[in-house]
């Protein structure tokens, strides 16, 4: 008896030690964003701290010479809306020229957005953060300041992903909801969109 009871709490400690090394592993998995202070379009200063002191922030990188960044953003100003009441905002930080922020500002003018806009025409914050050079390029951080979600490019359906990790920060029972819905989504919606089409790089553009 004594001698199955041993066996028992052997194989409950290598059990116990194994859950606790995958949960070590996982959490180091999750790196740390570097905070960062960036001008707004009305040259105001700040920084990521003082948004995730809030919640959970999506931040956005992306240039009005980028097509599939126009398509994210129309759907980030949709997740903004229905999630920020909750503590979720967006930060989209624009990497045009400093010569080009006035297409900048016609744009987001144009658009109506009501999320942050950034500038980082330098290219020095997108860089610090693991800028591929391709966009849209887009990374969600929790409050604690960990990366939790990282994407380059963007096609149709990729709202459905990006919802799912929001509220995977927010509510994540309501995440499995998410995928059920993209589940009996028609896939010929996404036939339109070419995964060469996913993202514009600095090169295939010119700038």
């Amino acid at each position: 008896m004594k001698k199955s009871m041993l066996i028992l709490s052997i194989i409950l400690w290598i059990t116990s030690s194994a859950f606790l090394a995958i949960a070590e592993e996982n959490a180091e998995e999750l790196k740390k964003c570097p905070d960062f202070t960036l001008k707004t379009l009305s040259e105001d200063n700040v920084k990521l701290q003082s948004y995730l002191e809030e919640g959970c922030v999506f931040i956005d990188f992306w240039s009005t010479w980028c097509k599939p960044c126009k398509k994210e953003m129309k759907e980030l100003q949709k997740l903004f809306d229905k999630y920020h009441d909750r503590g979720f905002t967006v930060l989209a930080v624009s990497l045009d020229a400093a010569k080009d922020q006035s297409k900048v500002k016609k744009f987001t003018k144009q658009y109506k957005y009501s999320f942050p806009i950034l500038l980082d025409p330098t290219q020095e914050v997108a860089k610090k953060l693991g800028y591929p050079g391709v966009l849209p390029y887009s990374l969600l951080v929790d409050k604690e300041g960990y990366i939790h979600h990282m994407q380059v490019g963007f096609s149709k359906g990729d709202e459905k992903e990006i919802e799912r990790e929001i509220l995977l920060l927010l509510d994540p029972v309501k995440a499995d909801d998410v995928d059920d819905k993209a589940d009996e989504a028609d896939d010929s919606d996404g036939s339109e969109e070419k995964d060469s089409e996913k993202g514009d790089s600095e090169e295939e553009t010119g700038e």
